[in-house]
């Protein structure tokens, strides 16, 4: 019989424990068994546990687990599930000694037993009112020696006992006033809290950084300005305009990390407002927005700096997640452009279809230099790149004055936008879902109020041309392409959007789902559906893979969140019903995980 205990507050918020009785001095008996994570478990982590952001330092996407294969795929069956809450469910779970713990959007943290579902602690944190949506995300939260570190819809940093869910410390990072907040959670490199700021697509005082905090008490370290300070390297690409009024550079995912070289590799987003007829700054490339920066760990600085798009005008973030691999790079035909010197044999490169434009990019991991791009969807935004420098041209077209109305493709939704693409490195292919979606975009005139929303334009979206006929338009997608060459390997078609993160495995396996429901398992080395099965919600989280007692599970979590519901009229998008759905084979018939 479970004894329940309440924290301090009394309240709903806080922490509420569901004790198991057992030893070692009233511990949740789930939690006998819990080790905490070090440095090395991080670095390598243990084959069936899930420790970080897309479960390791590269960002893979990829468990190496394959009880679950192409042969048994088709088996699949409903082990537990855990109702969510309905907003924003981007959310990603962790898995450390048999225990998961469960971000959820608004701050909600929760431990569960692995294999059963049963609750072990909930944290729910008060927020303050008037918190703009998008600042609910709640992408990832970090667990460190014994700590789940978490960074809140209100720019706090907080550390819970990952045996209890009690709060050990919490520090203010910024005011959730001037509209700061944590849509991405932090990662744990060389020791340290790495936490990248968001919420600079509302009028900011002076943009988004990334820190570096100690796991002791959250005390700072260092701070990095996505937006160049005067006097630093690329502070003059912003002409004369103040401080306060170099706005935008969120970085809203999780950087990647080289600890080889102690290295985070960070993406930024974009200028705000939008529209370059909005911005006096604009005259110049307004560094580091649209960026990859590379910054020294342990200090801060900035090693080096690729920016993608100079002075945007679409809302075009280059956010996205950076993988770190090494790989041939011997571009094929599917490749537009590429470098006259590239590396011979295997090099050290930054992979990934970095932002909504949907080109896909490799960078020397070193130096930031680009090796080669291609495109994979129709964009209509970048008319060239220039393989010296890697900077984008952008159609002068389309540079709208304020209230003319352009026709751009991408959508300012992407093509890709932040669910997560996955690699297979036996296989040495990526995968990436997206959407062949267009707008028509008009700039407005804006008016600045700290904290306030840009509100830079409007827009409305339409099907990319030559989709299939009107009505029967094929708008998701999702694309392997071979990481050596940039050709593409297969593509898999469909009506609904994907808008859901892709999970590769060991066992030959990509799994992901798109708006209506519909979760797929593909045989990565075909794209074939092998198995498929309908959800509560749009499969719009990271869908994550464990073993417990040699049993790999798969845990997707399910929720509404953006998916174009005027494009497909006929397909049904629940905006509630919002839960983590857990599969596994029959029992009986799993094969032990090697």
């Amino acid at each position: 019989m479970a004894s329940r205990a309440t924290a301090a507050t009394g309240q709903e918020t806080g922490t509420v424990a569901y004790l198991t009785s057992g030893p070692s001095e009233g511990l949740p008996q789930e939690m006998q068994g819990f080790t905490p994570v070090t440095d090395a478990d991080l670095a390598d982590p243990p084959r069936g546990e899930w420790l970080s952001y897309r479960g390791g330092y590269d960002l893979p996407g990829y468990v190496p687990l394959d009880q679950i294969d192409r042969d048994n795929v088709g088996e699949l069956q409903l082990a537990w599930s855990w109702a969510l809450n309905g907003r924003r469910t981007q959310v990603q779970p962790l898995i450390r000694d048999g225990v998961m713990f469960l971000n959820q959007s608004a701050d909600v943290i929760q431990a569960l037993d692995a294999a059963t579902g049963d609750l072990i602690w909930s944290y729910a944190r008060e927020l303050p009112e008037g918190l703009f949506p998008l600042a609910y995300a709640n992408r990832n939260i970090a667990i460190y020696d014994d700590l789940i570190l978490v960074g809140t819809s209100d720019a706090h940093l907080l550390a819970l006992d990952a045996r209890t869910g009690e709060i050990r410390w919490e520090v203010e990072v910024a005011r959730h006033e001037e509209g700061y907040q944590y849509t991405a959670g932090p990662i744990i490199a060389n020791g340290l809290i790495i936490a990248p700021m968001s919420g600079c697509y509302l009028y900011n005082p002076g943009g988004c950084w990334v820190s570096a905090h100690s796991p002791e008490d959250g005390s700072e370290v260092w701070r990095f300005y996505t937006n160049a300070r005067p006097g630093t390297e690329g502070g003059d690409t912003w002409g004369d305009i103040p401080v306060e009024e170099r706005r935008g550079g969120s970085v809203w995912m999780p950087p990647a990390y080289d600890a080889e070289t102690e290295t985070l590799i960070v993406g930024t987003a974009v200028p705000v407002p939008w529209g370059r007829a909005q911005r006096a700054s604009a005259t110049g490339a307004e560094k580091h927005t649209n960026s990859t920066v590379a910054l020294d760990v342990n200090t801060g600085e900035m090693k080096w700096a690729h920016q993608h798009i100079p002075a945007d005008n679409f809302d075009m973030d280059t956010a996205f997640e950076r993988h770190l691999l090494t790989t041939e790079v011997t571009p094929g035909d599917d490749v537009r452009w590429v470098a006259d010197d590239l590396p011979q044999g295997e090099a050290e490169v930054i992979f990934g279809m970095f932002g909504k434009s949907g080109i896909i990019r490799a960078l020397d991991r070193e130096t930031g230099r680009l090796l080669w791009a291609r495109e994979t969807y129709r964009q209509t935004v970048i008319s060239d790149l220039d393989m010296e420098t890697g900077l984008a041209t952008l159609n002068e077209d389309l540079i709208a004055e304020v209230g003319e109305t352009v026709e751009v493709c991408p959508s300012l939704y992407g093509g890709r936008n932040w669910p997560g693409a996955a690699i297979d490195p036996e296989a040495g292919t990526f995968f990436v879902g997206f959407n062949h979606v267009c707008m028509d975009y008009t700039l407005n005139e804006v008016e600045i109020e700290l904290g306030a929303y840009h509100g830079s334009a409007e827009f409305t979206f339409a099907h990319a041309p030559d989709r299939g006929p009107e009505g029967e338009e094929q708008v998701g997608s999702v694309i392997a392409i071979d990481i050596a060459t940039g050709d593409t390997l297969w593509q898999h078609d469909q009506r609904a959007p994907f808008y859901g993160s892709l999970l590769a495995t060991g066992g030959g396996l990509v799994f992901g789902g798109g708006v209506d429901r519909t979760f797929r398992a593909f045989d990565s080395a075909t794209g074939e559906t092998l198995w498929s099965t309908r959800l509560t919600t749009s499969a719009q989280g990271y869908p994550v893979s464990y073993e417990v007692d040699g049993v790999q599970y798969l845990a997707v979590p399910a929720g509404y969140g953006l998916a174009f519901p005027e494009l497909t009229p006929e397909i049904p998008q629940p905006n509630s019903g919002a839960a983590l759905m857990v599969f596994r084979l029959p029992e009986g018939t799993e094969t032990a995980v090697e």
